[in-house]
């Protein structure tokens, strides 16, 4: 979950004006409109709560709370702390009200030097936030404030936690389907082991074997059936160690490497089971994702 009445807007956005055009701010902040609903406008010193799109220069959309389904907090609009830029035109706007928001990249690089390095970011141009308002809460208001914001960070949780539990159940119903989609379409060679999962010997040598208890090094690559790289021992220039049937990596691994010899090369296909199974690992491997590695025994350690 986000951190709560802290919000981080990495973007540039785009200059699309609705009808009525855009208007500035006694410090010169650009503002639209884009609905105005009836009621008080937000003060300095007031709580706001709100959905918001970010979007760039060529209209890209780079963040979007609606999506996420996290909405966004400030604690405290002050434009002492924002002189002439978001928090002063906010105070245009009531609860209800859909505002766009324009601040000049250059002037986010100023304040952020690092933001110029981030995805999108074009100096020259404009960033656009556009923000609906959903609550205003005065300074007395704190708690109120906090529990509101806490039960729509709650529910967004909630939803994102079942969605992947639905994704997580397809991702497990599709899984023998997808291994055998993926050999048919391969036309490799793969061996089904008694285990469950598959290897296909590229290189043989006549070196030593391997076997449970063995300390051995292995270069690999990992790759998710779809093709996406997620590690390479390659990339580093330096074989993984472990202990065959002690170490803590995947079963898979203690299962194919001992089934190689020094110097040989392998693809070895997980099933899920047999890698990082429900929980996935990190946001490559997905709950329920089977798994290819292109392995290399490189060398058994001596003790």
């Amino acid at each position: 979950m986000r951190t709560p009445f802290k919000l981080l807007f990495v973007a540039i956005a785009a200059v699309s004006i609705s009808c009525g055009g855009i208007k500035k701010t006694k410090n010169g902040s650009e503002y639209v409109l884009e609905k105005d609903s009836s009621g008080p406008n937000i003060k300095i010193g007031d709580k706001i709560i709100f959905h918001y799109k970010i979007t760039n220069s060529k209209d890209s959309v780079l963040q979007n709370s609606y999506e996420t389904g996290f909405p966004g907090a400030i604690q405290k609009v002050d434009t002492n702390q924002f002189k002439g830029q978001m928090n002063e035109a906010l105070t245009m706007a009531s609860k209800g009200d859909s505002i766009s928001i324009f601040e000049p990249v250059d002037s986010l690089i100023a304040k952020m030097p690092a933001a110029k390095s981030q995805p999108g970011i074009i100096p020259g141009t404009k960033i656009k936030y556009t923000f609906k308002i959903l609550h205003v809460f005065s300074e007395k208001e704190d708690s109120l404030f906090r529990t509101t914001y806490m039960k729509y960070q709650q529910a967004a949780y909630e939803k994102q936690q079942k969605k992947a539990e639905e994704e997580a159940q397809l991702a497990m119903k599709d899984e023998p389907a997808k291994i055998e989609a993926y050999i048919k379409k391969s036309g490799a060679g793969f061996n089904k082991t008694a285990e469950g999962y598959y290897i296909l010997k590229t290189n043989t040598t006549s070196g030593a074997q391997a076997k449970i208890g063995d300390s051995v090094k292995v270069h690999y690559t990992g790759t998710t059936l779809e093709g996406k790289k997620f590690d390479s021992s390659l990339d580093r220039n330096e074989p993984f160690p472990f202990v065959i049937g002690k170490s803590q990596v995947i079963q898979g691994w203690h299962l194919g490497i001992a089934q190689l010899k020094v110097g040989e090369k392998a693809k070895l296909l997980l099933p899920s089971n047999l890698a990082y199974g429900p929980r996935g690992a990190g946001p490559d491997i997905k709950p329920f994702s089977p798994l290819l590695f292109e392995v290399e025994l490189v060398e058994i350690v001596k003790k």
